[in-house]
């Protein structure tokens, strides 16, 4: 069986990127490594403009001559369409599960470590996760910030501070709940209700989740990107 290339390492072509450069009617575009795209317009009805019609552009795949909106072009290939050479998607090398049984505890540590990735870079922090093994929100609003970090206000930092605190919980917890328990006999000094508890905590962090949602949101005018924190060390 012939392995798929990986989509992070082919060119893409799309639609959006040829309409700037051809004309109306334009039947082919060469392109920079000089392959000759055949182009196909269409007729469309009932698009923005009352009773006129409208031009619909669709790229013919080089390869195989079937029409297509996105061309891929893996290494030392030609340029080819999802029917004639399937791509590897990151999306598709995800850990997960087979049908039927629940998704292993590493696609969901990559999911939290991914978040708190996401919030410790908004929040500004300088590294990322803290050195101390135990910390709280309020330990983290009096961390170095990194140079050229972006203003933030103090009630979305604490927002962040309290979601980063929530998953780093949710952490703990994924490989094994009771250990919770154990963890508090050890420091309260008393012996909890494993259920109780564990259920109990598990509610208090999907609201403090639910309520800190907003601050890890971006309006869509904000062209920044997330930035890169070094992966925790599993």
């Amino acid at each position: 069986m012939t392995k798929r290339p990986r989509s992070e390492d082919c060119q893409r072509l799309t639609l959006a990127t040829v309409l700037p450069l051809v004309q109306p009617g334009t039947e082919a575009l060469t392109l920079a490594d000089g392959t000759v795209l055949a182009l196909r317009w269409g007729v469309v009805r009932g698009c923005y403009g009352g009773d006129r019609e409208g031009r619909a552009l669709l790229l013919i795949c080089p390869s195989c001559g079937r029409r297509a909106r996105v061309l891929h072009r893996p290494p030392s290939k030609a340029w080819s369409c999802w029917n004639c050479t399937p791509i590897s998607r990151r999306s598709h090398r995800r850990p997960g599960a087979r049908a039927g049984q629940p998704k292993p505890r590493s696609w969901r540590r990559h999911q939290i470590g991914a978040e708190q990735r996401r919030c410790a870079y908004l929040l500004g922090l300088a590294s990322w996760p803290p050195r101390s093994m135990f910390w709280t929100g309020s330990d983290l609003l009096a961390l170095p910030r990194r140079p050229g970090a972006p203003r933030i206000s103090p009630h979305r930092a604490c927002m962040l501070a309290i979601r980063l605190s929530a998953l780093e919980t949710l952490w703990w917890m994924l490989p094994e709940p009771r250990a919770i328990s154990r963890l508090t006999k050890q420091l309260m000094g008393y012996a909890p209700r494993p259920d109780n508890d564990i259920n109990n905590l598990q509610t208090a962090v999907a609201r403090q989740l639910q309520a800190t949602a907003w601050a890890v949101r971006r309006p869509s005018r904000d062209r920044r990107r997330s930035g890169e924190i070094p992966h925790r060390v599993l």
